[in-house]
């Protein structure tokens, strides 16, 4: 008997081991917590590593990284700016057309409304990201913003839906803590399969505050939608293969 992931595109079925043989990093065994999830998303085309084969996990992730990441989980290619966006007017003072790796897509992840500049009208796109910071990007990517402002806002009513959602489970961190690599791939690989939420409206609770009704895509309402099946088109299917 053999576990098996099956990965349904739209294209064609992918049969693969949990052993990920072909995408390997030299700095990553599997008794790393962040294997299975790194070699997923590398799997998927989501994230890579270095040019000396390593992954790196414990580095830092920057500003841009996660604005990137942000766009991938949603599959909008904030890429293509970076070919001729000399026409576009950047909202940041610091981030200037052709003049950023990241410049598209801190553009698409700013347009999505899940990253955002600081007062002074920078974005500052080499700085370092912290926890609080990632987890609530991916509690917005996956719609649950506004349940997470109503359990108590920024930061802790984002980490709490991160919590109930299980994103964070196993990792030990304080909010203000610099996000590393192996824990933001992690993070990431968990939301993309978390179903999506939509706001369907609003209702009065009983101390008279408007709260936002959702419909969470889990399969009981209109289907199963993560981030996955919605925006990429990729169904994961666990099952076992037996012998006749």
């Amino acid at each position: 008997m053999k576990k098996i992931i099956s990965l349904l595109t739209v294209i064609t079925i992918l049969l693969s081991t949990t052993a990920f043989a072909e995408n390997s990093y030299a700095d990553l065994t599997d008794s790393d917590a962040c294997y299975s999830h790194v070699m997923r998303l590398t799997d998927f085309g989501f994230i890579a590593g270095y040019e000396d084969g390593t992954f790196k996990p414990d580095n830092y992730v920057t500003r841009a990284e996660t604005a990137k990441l942000a766009c991938v989980a949603r599959n909008a290619d904030g890429s293509f700016l970076d070919t001729d966006s000399s026409h576009i007017k950047s909202p940041y003072s610091d981030m200037e057309p052709n003049r950023h790796w990241a410049f598209g897509y801190v553009i698409e992840a700013t347009g999505m409304g899940v990253v955002s500049g600081y007062d002074d009208g920078t974005f500052r796109p080499e700085n370092t990201v912290t926890y609080d910071e990632y987890i609530k990007i991916f509690v917005s990517l996956l719609g649950y913003a506004s349940y997470a402002e109503h359990k108590g806002g920024y930061p802790l009513g984002y980490i709490q839906v991160a919590k109930d959602m299980k994103l964070t489970d196993g990792i030990v961190f304080r909010g203000d803590d610099i996000v590393t690599r192996d824990n933001a791939a992690i993070i990431m690989d968990r939301a993309l399969d978390v179903p999506l939420a939509v706001i369907n409206g609003y209702t009065r609770n009983e101390e008279g505050q408007w709260v936002p009704e959702f419909n969470i895509m889990d399969g009981t309402g209109k289907g199963n939608k993560t981030l996955l099946t919605k925006f990429h088109n990729i169904y994961t299917v666990s099952g076992t293969i037996g012998e006749n």
